[in-house]
């Protein structure tokens, strides 16, 4: 039988593995956009391919049959947190991905991201299991998620299911799933890479780990060869001790923890989450990585007397940010429905009065209007009776949702 600690720790996990993720597939259906294209641009799509793995490949290869069924959190935010697909989710954060959002902070962007710093806060803890007072925190945190996207999706279903997730019985089906849980959870920690070990405070251990995708960065960053300037990374450390009350220290005596090659910016709890700028130099090699690793979590600690929960160990978390190695000029960066297109077409999603469907000619008369503006907007000329355009309307329940192809 489960502890009273793990059976907090399974219920935390099937709300982000059923509620949250439910959310964030919603929020990728709302534009409209037909999984068999979004599929398709992203197999069109090298460098943001190339950031897969195996198993996430394989997933996306089920978005023709499947949408977004068998996604979970940390795909969606990756795939919509890229420039190429930015039209999934257009309500973007309100300070941008990568950022902690306020609470008077409510696009559908700033939820996601509140959403991902729940995943992280589970994933990055060093044993499966939570204090009654953590567990009450963060179900008031998924609670205040669910109650935002109800109104974004207009529904009503997700925050009575978290307070079922709070308050219901564990029978020996959900004892099994968290048997489960803990298995993939000892897995995660045996995929990432670890980037060193070394000891703080009183010879604790504290083992750095850097995932998958950072791992890929760092691999065409190498590849391209010695280049100057910085990258922004998160370092983040599990277990510690009053959170938020060392993040807000740490920015008050910022200038402390600094090196040469890797400059502190802020801290947010969750679980202790420090947002840095790497120079890009220090990724070429592994041996001045580790060192400089080891030297700013060592004034990390020093400076705001950092004490883990657990007397045996304290595990870090280092990740770049993917975001900032995007550029609108890679060749790679086209919308999300041109790389699914031929190079004549130009497709555009709009929406359509549903007066305008009511004759044949009123809705030839609205298309006609609309493409005509959309032709002059691109070439300044109006359209003539020797262009032909040809219009492709699909309607779709969520709305009237219309392909015009030029």
């Amino acid at each position: 039988m489960a502890t009273q600690d793990q059976a907090r720790y399974m219920r935390c996990r099937l709300v982000l593995g059923d509620v949250l993720t439910q959310i964030i597939r919603e929020y990728m259906e709302q534009s409209g956009t037909q999984p068999a294209s979004i599929e398709r641009s992203i197999l069109g799509n090298t460098k943001f391919k190339n950031r897969l793995n195996q198993k996430e490949m394989c997933v996306i290869q089920t978005l023709p049959a499947h949408g977004f069924k068998k996604f979970d959190i940390s795909l969606m935010c990756k795939i919509a947190r890229y420039k190429s697909f930015s039209l999934l989710i257009s309500d973007k954060p309100t300070r941008g991905w990568g950022a902690n959002p306020q609470q008077n902070e409510s696009t559908v962007g700033d939820n996601i991201e509140r959403i991902r710093l729940c995943r992280d806060d589970i994933s990055h803890m060093a044993d499966p299991s939570i204090s009654e007072a953590d567990f009450h925190r963060l179900f008031s945190r998924y609670i205040d998620i669910a109650q935002r996207a109800e109104t974004h999706l207009q529904t009503q279903t997700f925050e009575h299911k978290i307070l079922q997730y709070q308050t219901c019985n564990l029978d020996q089906e959900m004892e099994n799933k968290f048997t489960q849980m803990e298995e993939e959870y000892k897995q995660q920690i045996r995929d990432l890479n670890k980037l060193l070990e070394t000891q703080v405070k009183t010879d604790l251990p504290l083992k750095v780990y850097m995932d998958q995708s950072t791992q890929t960065v760092i691999e065409e960053l190498r590849a391209k060869g010695p280049t100057e300037g910085m990258i922004k990374s998160t370092i983040t450390l599990t277990g510690i001790k009053n959170a938020q009350e060392k993040a807000d220290l740490l920015y008050s005596r910022r200038s402390e923890i600094s090196t040469e090659s890797i400059e502190f910016k802020y801290a947010e709890e969750g679980s202790l989450v420090l947002y840095v700028e790497i120079a890009i130099g220090l990724l070429q090699d592994d041996s001045l990585l580790y060192r400089e690793m080891e030297s700013f979590i060592q004034r990390v600690f020093a400076v705001a007397d950092l004490q883990c929960f657990s007397k045996k160990q304290c595990d870090v978390f280092f990740s770049i940010l993917e975001e900032n190695l995007e550029s609108s000029s890679d060749e790679d960066s086209s919308s999300l429905d041109e790389a699914c297109s031929s190079r004549t077409d130009l497709v555009l999603n709009v929406e359509i009065r549903k007066d305008a469907f009511v004759t044949e000619e009123s809705l030839s008369h609205s298309v006609h209007n609309f493409l005509g503006k959309v032709v002059s907007g691109i070439n300044g000329q109006p359209v003539t009776q020797k262009q032909e355009i040809t219009a492709v309307i699909g309607v779709q329940e969520s709305g009237i949702y219309s392909n015009d192809l030029l």
